[in-house]
């Protein structure tokens, strides 16, 4: 993409870097502005969308310029992960919405937030379905038993890639000189695929994770064979794993309509 170096976070850019490219994401951020409050500071969707728009007039980013960017949004994963199926009394959305409901639920705000990037000026985006997050390893522990992927989980994230990819649909249908594209990470999430492409830990972690945590303990032993594990922590993939998603959508074996290569450059 002609980057020389990791695209700048938001909370450190200058003005300058903004008319290069900024990093809006947060760790634990969702759609929804409660989804993972229990973790504490995060910066929700809106939130980002927020920061962008900020940013951008503050440094005056032409829109010429703004409609060449290429927008990656890849959230959705704690909506579900540290809220539907967080496990307590913290929320609520599994007591309140089906599958289909919540999936919609979010959707619609997802959908409102896109209108709002829009409306700021960008027109090339790629949207990122969620994963099988019932195959992490956190997911695994606590909805499988610990014996392999837990199916109910997966079934609940398929209605919300059905409706975002719908809506890709939708968003081109509506906005004429919008150039979106949906990335599907979930189907190609089989164990035929993994063992082609090398992996032989999918459902460990790497690291070390200590009981009741799901991120990496500090200073302790991780796996000596990184390259052939999917997952980092409980629920985060490795480099080797986000390597191969970013080369799918890249080429266009994952991403619908157009490639990332090919959005890059329309």
């Amino acid at each position: 993409m002609g980057f020389s170096d990791y695209i700048p976070p938001f909370a450190g850019a200058s003005p300058e870097q903004a008319h290069a490219g900024i990093n809006y994401a947060s760790g634990a951020a969702g759609i929804l502005e409660e989804t993972s409050y229990h973790m504490g500071d995060r910066i929700s969707f809106e939130k980002q969308i927020k920061n962008h728009q900020t940013i951008i007039m503050t440094a005056n980013v032409p829109s010429t310029k703004l409609e060449k960017c290429l927008y990656t949004i890849n959230i959705g994963s704690n909506d579900y992960l540290n809220n539907y199926f967080m496990q307590g009394d913290k929320y609520n959305s599994s007591r309140t919405f089906t599958y289909d409901q919540y999936a919609e639920f979010l959707i619609r705000r997802y959908r409102s937030y896109l209108e709002s990037l829009y409306a700021q000026g960008a027109r090339k985006v790629a949207l990122f379905g969620v994963s099988k997050l019932g195959c992490t390893p956190r997911m695994i522990a606590s909805h499988g038993a610990g014996l392999g992927c837990a199916a109910e989980v997966n079934k609940a994230v398929e209605p919300f890639n059905k409706k975002l990819k719908a809506l890709v649909s939708e968003f081109s249908t509506n906005f004429k000189d919008a150039k979106i594209t949906y990335v599907d990470i979930f189907t190609s999430q089989t164990p035929l695929a993994y063992a082609a492409l090398g992996f032989t830990e999918t459902g460990k972690s790497c690291c070390t994770v200590e009981s009741g945590e799901e991120l990496c303990a500090a200073n302790k032993p991780v796996c000596e064979f990184r390259r052939t594990y999917v997952y980092w922590d409980k629920v985060h993939s490795t480099e080797a794993a986000n390597k191969i998603v970013a080369n799918s959508a890249f080429t266009g074996v994952t991403a619908f309509p157009y490639s990332l290569s090919v959005l890059a450059v329309l």
